[in-house]
């Protein structure tokens, strides 16, 4: 029992001399360390959000009536003024209804006026008069639908603008709401994003701001805050629209592009 304690301390006072050498090896190690020189700098306050180019107007092409396509007259990436046709279907059947639209529509007419007469006359009774005048009003609005059937069997372009997309083929049997193509106007396009609430100060209507992309460094295209939501995202973000003018064709961009606002 008197043995034990020396041992022991013997042992501890071991181990502490043979980890000492450790501790001073660890300490003598050298820390890294980077040395920046000092310069004074301007910090830009300019905000830096990055958006989405779209078209100022797109829109899907949809029969609005049944048919066999009879003939193509675009293709993608074509340019197509406003009221060119773009897919023609076959209008045989719409054409045999609009010229029996007419004939029935030619009968009233002249039955009506009879009656007018008549009535005028003391003939025939008021009621007999407008009776016959009420055919010729529903013939005219057969006729008027039959015109309207025929002519939307020529698929034509709602507004100026590029092709992007031809989604039928000659031949093809469409149906109504079947999408015959799409359409994009470049004339004018958008950088759509969604800016923090935090910044929506720096936003005003017209406000000029500058807009770039990593595809195109070296150039700058100045742009113009067109629309702010009034409502908010579940993100607490508000939907900004920077509008570019584009009627001279020189600003590269195409439609799904990415591109950064810089508001000052």
């Amino acid at each position: 029992g008197v043995l034990d304690s020396p041992v022991g301390g013997y042992l501890v006072l071991h181990q502490e001399k043979q980890e000492a050498p450790k501790i001073a090896v660890q300490a003598e190690r050298p820390i890294p360390v980077s040395i920046v020189a000092v310069a004074a700098a301007t910090v830009s306050d300019t905000l830096n959000l990055v958006g989405e180019i779209q078209a100022i107007r797109e829109a899907d092409i949809v029969a609005e009536v049944e048919g066999q396509v009879r003939r193509i007259a675009v293709e993608p990436g074509e340019r197509k003024e406003k009221g060119a046709l773009l897919v023609a279907l076959d209008d045989e059947v719409a054409a045999a209804r609009k010229k029996k639209a007419e004939l029935h529509y030619r009968q009233a007419a002249r039955t009506a006026e009879r009656y007018s007469a008549l009535y005028r006359d003391g003939a025939v009774s008021l009621s007999a008069y407008e009776a016959m005048e009420l055919q010729r009003e529903e013939a005219q609005a057969e006729l008027v639908s039959a015109t309207k059937h025929m002519q939307n069997a020529a698929i034509r372009a709602p507004f100026g603008g590029v092709v992007t997309s031809r989604l039928v083929s000659e031949g093809e049997l469409v149906r109504v709401g079947t999408k015959v193509a799409h359409m994009a106007d470049f004339s004018r396009t958008k950088v759509v994003l969604y800016a923090p609430e935090r910044t929506l100060p720096l936003f005003m209507l017209g406000k000029s701001v500058l807009v770039s992309s990593d595809l195109f460094p070296d150039k700058r295209f100045s742009g113009k805050v067109s629309a702010i939501s009034d409502r908010a995202e579940r993100a607490h973000n508000y939907r900004i629209e920077v509008l570019l003018n584009n009627e001279s064709r020189s600003i590269p961009f195409r439609s799904g592009m990415f591109a950064r606002v810089l508001v000052p």
